[in-house]
């Protein structure tokens, strides 16, 4: 699947249209790859997270505001995540992120 077919593009896409804008998106991939494009002057980009931006001089970040919010789903196979280690870490993980709302 190319990052396009995302589900976090096809969503950032489908906001961007009900706002009446039309993302003309030119290269989708790493957060290095991204800073990379934005700091030779060649687009915007949108990341999750805040990131070290000290290697890239030309990059600004500006938090959203209202605040945004992200969906995180823990995914697994329930064939092959049977051990109690892969068990106690799926739990971990709904707790934590659970528990951090």
């Amino acid at each position: 699947m190319s990052d396009m077919e995302s589900l976090t593009f096809k969503r950032t896409d489908a906001l961007a249209r009900e706002a009446g804008l039309h993302l003309n998106v030119l290269q989708v991939g790493s957060k290095t790859q991204q800073l990379s494009f934005v700091n030779r002057g060649n687009g915007i980009t949108m990341l999750f997270r805040a990131f070290d931006m000290m290697e890239f001089d030309n990059v600004v970040s500006v938090p959203l505001k209202p605040d945004t919010y992200v969906d995180i789903n823990c995914v697994y196979s329930g064939q092959h995540c049977t051990s109690r280690k892969h068990k106690d870490f799926i739990e971990f993980t709904r707790k934590y992120y659970s528990d951090s709302e």
